[in-house]
């Protein structure tokens, strides 16, 4: 509550002049901020993280299935979702951990068949 310097009226926060009077009241003095703490801290302001639903999650995955690596990097450079970029992330590992396997079992499984062939 404001108090009016002239005739002593008590008026709202939110007043500027006097009701009464018609005198210009004084801006009112901030109210002091409960940090929850100690030394002044004030804690940021929560913000949620974007949650991807499970229709986002089945897109992701229909686009990482269809186009491998192509899919994975178009999820990790425009999903929201701090675990759909991780998830991406992981993809891009997996495939390509899958990709050098498939190259040397190939490989391998090549050379063993050439052997056999030869030896027939």
């Amino acid at each position: 509550m404001k108090l009016c310097p002239n005739c002593g009226t008590q008026n709202a926060d939110h007043f500027t002049q006097c009701p009464n009077c018609g005198t210009i009241l004084p801006a009112a003095a901030p109210q002091p901020v409960y940090s929850g703490g100690t030394n002044g801290y004030v804690p940021p302001a929560y913000q949620a993280a974007p949650v991807t639903t499970a229709g986002g999650w089945f897109g992701w995955s229909l686009l990482c299935g269809i186009l491998p690596i192509i899919g994975a990097l178009i999820m990790m450079s425009s999903a929201k979702d701090p675990s759909a970029k991780n998830f991406a992330k992981a993809m891009i590992i997996v495939q390509a951990v899958t990709f050098v396997l498939s190259a040397l079992c190939s490989t391998t499984l090549r050379t063993v068949l050439q052997s056999v062939v030869e030896n027939m």
